[in-house]
């Protein structure tokens, strides 16, 4: 089975692996009619069951165009996903717009990342029409994106989690300096010291300040620990 389903003992696996026992089911990828794979399908079709029309594909492989059909008319972007990462020629195209519909950045981004042929410029011109921080960020972390086209998007959120993984995929030192400013401007203790630590051209003395000055104890002690060029173990601080 191409899908390693983790979560063997959620409801929608366990009714089908009711089934799958009460029929006394085998793998067998049939193609030719078959009257008690037929009687099964009917009633997915009938109940319009995107749980079990995923699963019935995925280990039976009997006219999977009708499962398909079933996860289409339910709108299911979980199962949606699920179908178009491991069921052989679904209709992907089909499958990405379900998921594009619910305008949920994870949801969209989990499918131009696991499913091959996902269409990764239509997600990338959503994100740019509509502004969209999250999907910016969720794009350039995860699917291999142009930061350079996501990165007014990102600067202007002005979030330290998004500016901060910007920070990560560019090497201009006026743009890293733009970004520096507006963490410490946001004052974001935990991203200052991710800067800190991992961009070479941070300014370490500007920036320990602003986590010197926070009076935050454990966050200044994770500073002094993990920022190599940091002076903060020179002040008159306990540890």
């Amino acid at each position: 089975m191409g899908y390693k389903r983790k979560d063997n003992y959620s409801n929608d696996f366990l009714r089908w692996s009711n089934i799958w026992a009460n029929n006394s089911l085998k793998i067998h990828k049939k193609k030719e009619n078959d009257p008690k794979l037929d009687y099964i399908q009917e009633n997915i079709i009938k109940d319009n069951d995107a749980a079990l029309a995923f699963h019935f594909a995925c280990d039976i492989g009997y006219k999977n165009h009708l499962m398909q059909n079933v996860i289409i008319k339910s709108k299911s972007p979980k199962y949606a996903t699920l179908f178009a990462q491991n069921i052989p020629n679904a209709d992907i195209s089909t499958l990405q717009n379900i998921v594009m519909q619910t305008n949920n950045m994870e949801l969209i981004c989990r499918f131009v990342k696991l499913v091959k042929g996902a269409n990764k410029k239509k997600f990338e011109d959503m994100v740019l029409e509509t502004k969209n921080a999250k999907g910016a960020h969720m794009l350039i972390k995860y699917c291999d994106t142009n930061p350079k086209r996501f990165k007014k998007i990102l600067l202007e959120s002005k979030k330290p989690r998004y500016i901060y993984e910007l920070s990560k995929h560019i090497t201009n030192k006026k743009e890293l300096k733009i970004i520096e400013s507006l963490l410490i401007e946001s004052k974001s203790l935990i991203y200052i010291r991710l800067f800190a630590k991992k961009i070479k051209s941070a300014n370490i003395e500007e920036l320990e300040k602003v986590v010197l000055n926070s009076g935050n104890v454990n966050e200044i002690k994770r500073f002094a620990r993990q920022v190599k060029k940091s002076k903060i173990a020179n002040f008159q601080i306990m540890f």
